[in-house]
């Protein structure tokens, strides 16, 4: 139950100061100077090796020890973490297809002559692809860090968020129909579909969109 760090070139020690039980036996040689290739050896790797001797000396051997509830903790905030990246990304949707919206269908468009004067309706659905848009690129960059962008697998993941999202709006709709019709007052069923429907589209999201574990 030792978790090992990586970073830099000292995996072995990283062994070593962390399980005191493997016995050792200490093979010495001697450097040569190099006769072909190239040095991976650069500031970068100097600075992460003296950063990792410095985690080591500072936390002993118990630093690789991990305890069943601290994984779990460990989880647990990175989850909510990604949640609340992923409704902050759909507070800005909203605001983004608010903009949109009404500039396209407001005489606003024709006041600053960049835009045409367009049916509310279309105004809305050109507003809600924009933002649906928007929040595909941030949530796949900032909310679950994936930094792919080719053409091909970009192009299924945001058919995929689409699709989920489409699912998420059903969910909502039917919470809503179901909330409303039982005589709870309609702010307070929207605000709890909005909210049901929004972390089922992420958990969605998360594990078929972009392939994450649900809870990590």
């Amino acid at each position: 139950n030792i978790s090992i760090d990586t970073k830099g070139y000292k995996i072995l020690l990283e062994i070593l100061v962390k399980n005191k039980e493997i016995p050792t036996k200490e093979i010495p040689y001697t450097f040569i100077d190099r006769q072909s290739g190239k040095s991976k050896m650069d500031r970068n790797v100097i600075m992460n090796y003296a950063e990792a001797i410095w985690q080591l000396y500072r936390h002993g051997p118990k630093s690789g020890q991990v305890t069943i509830n601290e994984k779990v903790n460990k989880r647990s905030v990175l989850f909510l973490s990604k949640v609340g990246r992923y409704y902050t990304v759909g507070i800005s949707g909203l605001i983004i297809n608010y903009i949109v919206s009404f500039l396209l269908a407001n005489d606003v468009a024709n006041s600053i002559r960049l835009l045409s004067n367009v049916w509310y309706l279309e105004a809305s659905i050109i507003g809600a692809a924009i933002s649906s848009t928007s929040n595909f690129f941030l949530n796949k960059y900032w909310t679950f860090e994936d930094k792919r962008f080719d053409v091909r697998s970009t192009a299924r993941q945001y058919l995929s968020f689409i699709g989920m999202s489409a699912i998420g709006l059903i969910i909502q709709i039917a919470l809503l129909y179901y909330m409303v019709e039982n005589l709870i007052p309609y702010r307070i069923s929207l605000i709890v579909a909005i909210g049901i429907a929004t972390t089922i589209n992420f958990i969605l999201n998360k594990k078929f969109t972009f392939k994450e574990k649900v809870w990590a």
